[in-house]
């Protein structure tokens, strides 16, 4: 059933119309908070939720890595921090050792000042772990990893062994450049995926193994160039083969060189055009819109969910209820709003990074503890406002005062405005989904840590942080382009090791880690000659941009919203049509 529409609004920032439906006021009802008794009722959204979801990515630096230094012991670290915005960086053990008070860095409300500008003075001196990982060995250059050994430029994963390059996954084991799968073991470039071995190349494809340049292949084996199987072997293209004639075509094929590969991606891509794809991908789901919904119910416009329900606006989600305008929350969550990631948490708004906590509003990487108010990096703490703790009674009082302060400067209720983050908008994952050009007339160009951007800093939600700055490149032999690469594997020398290799692409350079060289001689697969970053972003294009647009079934013609935009050359079918195709 169609929500009735109460309201059409224009997006503040871009000017594009939205709708807020009867479920959303109820929802923003439901959540609205009560502080002594009195309910502070939370007004409908000003801007758009692409726009929504824009702002919260500014506050999230994901695999962007620095050489630093611990304030604390001098330590030098690996972090997310670079070094010219002068943060109070910790190594990770030492900031939850806790041989400080966070109790000590703490500000009283002065009601004179913007209480924003006096947020950002208390973020900036606060001590922040250098990094977010959890029982991780071995894998420095990691972040939000969970529960991992061995693994190298790793991010939002866990239970990865010997992983490098992975990125929202889970159970992975001795792969490389792996996003948004699980249960994936000896692969390469593995993408939306599960329960894999020894497979190259593939996307959407389940319990299989040697399969390479397939899609939506499930318990298939030795199979290449093919979609749409079920219980296959020894196919090329969807035609199959004996085992003896299989492996004589791929010796013809010698699939594992850079030249072929561009050339192999070229022709699987233009064998896909002639196949029907399926609206949205989802798995056993009801009456939910977007794409990649799996065992969930009642979902508007999100996107890569998992057993969630009553929800709308979500992205990268599972185990959640009642919650909206959110990214990356995680674990039985309830009564979440304008959040970006979360995990075991009830009654969270407008807040970043919140762990094993409640009742926490405008605040950041809050761990374990209950009832903050503008409070910053702080864990077991409780009645909280600018990281200083009051009884309950004078809590519930300095935020009835705060509140109307917010309500006059226009303030109340919305995330932080872009320009609050401490991170640049081009190395946000802000910058990955909505890329801007630095010349924008959206960007700030003065640096965060100066203090007349402090004292000065206006509320607006359309500037963000732009800087320049480039981190040092480590000392190497020699810098080689890429296109000078030996083509085969077995051509590559051991020095390569010590050479930085220029992108292809951006002629940004990176280098080739002991750990990667082992595994393409292994697999006999080609170096790379793109930066991770940007293969990061080749992998990001193969899913279907986060908008809907209105479609017909190109088989039964029936109106449908699906992700494929009416002017893509595919064949898209609704539902009903793909399923009768296939089985």
């Amino acid at each position: 059933m169609q929500e009735q529409i109460i309201e059409t609004k224009n997006c503040k920032q871009c000017g594009s119309s939205f709708d807020i439906t009867e479920k959303d006021i109820e929802f923003y009802d439901k959540i609205s908070p009560i502080f002594a008794d009195k309910k502070y009722n939370i007004p409908t959204p000003k801007l758009c939720p692409e726009c929504r979801q824009q702002r919260r990515f500014c506050f999230s630096n994901e695999r962007n890595f620095y050489k630093n230094q611990s304030s604390k012991s001098e330590k030098n670290l690996i972090s997310i921090y670079s070094q010219d915005k002068n943060i109070n960086v910790m190594e990770q053990g030492e900031w939850w050792k806790g041989d400080f008070d966070w109790l000590d860095y703490w500000k009283d409300v002065d009601f004179n000042k913007n209480l924003l500008t006096q947020y950002l003075e208390l973020h900036k001196k606060v001590p922040k772990q250098n990094l977010t990982t959890v029982n991780c060995h071995n894998s420095e250059f990691t972040n939000y990893l969970y529960n991992s050994k061995d693994c190298y430029l790793s991010v939002l994963s866990s239970n990865v062994e010997n992983g490098l390059y992975v990125t929202d996954s889970d159970s992975i084991k001795n792969s490389i450049d792996i996003s948004w799968s699980n249960t994936i073991e000896n692969s390469y470039e593995i993408f939306n995926s599960e329960h894999l071995y020894k497979s190259y190349y593939s996307t959407w494809c389940e319990s299989s193994s040697y399969v390479v340049f397939c899609k939506d292949c499930v318990n298939c084996t030795n199979c290449v160039f093919c979609y749409w199987l079920r219980w296959k072997k020894y196919n090329i293209l969807n035609e199959e083969y004996s085992k003896e004639e299989y492996e004589n075509k791929l010796k013809e094929l010698n699939l594992f060189t850079n030249d072929n590969i561009l050339e192999y991606k070229e022709i699987f891509y233009n064998f896909l055009l002639k196949k029907p794809q399926k609206y949205m991908n989802s798995t056993s789901s009801h009456n939910c819109t977007w794409d990649y919904i799996h065992w969930s119910t009642n979902c508007k416009n999100s996107f890569n969910v998992v057993n969630v329900e009553n929800w709308s606006y979500l992205y990268d989600c599972w185990r959640i209820k009642n919650i909206t305008d959110c990214e990356k929350v995680y674990d039985w969550e309830w009564l979440i709003l304008d959040t970006i990631i979360s995990d075991a948490s009830y009654k969270i708004l407008f807040s970043h990074n919140v762990s094993s906590s409640n009742n926490i509003y405008y605040s950041s990487d809050i761990f374990n503890s209950n009832n903050c108010f503008l409070c910053t990096w702080l864990k077991n703490k409780k009645f909280c406002i600018f990281n200083r703790e009051y009884s309950e009674e004078e809590y519930y009082n300095m935020v009835e005062q705060i509140i109307e302060k917010m309500q006059e400067n226009w303030q109340w209720w919305e995330f932080f405005p872009a320009n609050l983050s401490p991170f640049w908008y081009n190395e946000t994952v802000a910058g990955e989904y909505f890329p801007i050009s630095s010349d924008s007339s959206s960007f700030n160009k003065k640096e965060w840590e100066t203090e007349n951007n402090i004292f000065e800093f206006e509320y607006k939600w359309w500037t963000f942080n732009w800087s320049t700055y480039e981190a040092p490149f480590p000392k190497v032999d020699k810098i080689i382009p890429a296109d000078k690469l030996p083509d085969s594997v077995g051509d590559i020398p051991d020095d390569v090791l010590n050479w930085a290799i220029k992108c292809e692409k951006t002629w940004k350079p990176f280098k080739i880690t002991l750990q990667e060289l082992e595994f393409y001689r292994k697999h006999n697969l080609p170096i790379p000659k793109r930066h991770p970053n940007e293969r990061h972003l080749d992998k990001m294009k193969l899913r279907n941009p986060r908008k809907l647009f209105d479609r017909k079934c190109d088989k039964c013609w029936v109106d449908m919203k699906t992700t494929y935009a009416p002017d893509r050359p595919k064949i898209v079918y609704c539902e009903e049509c793909y399923n009768k195709e296939i089985y």
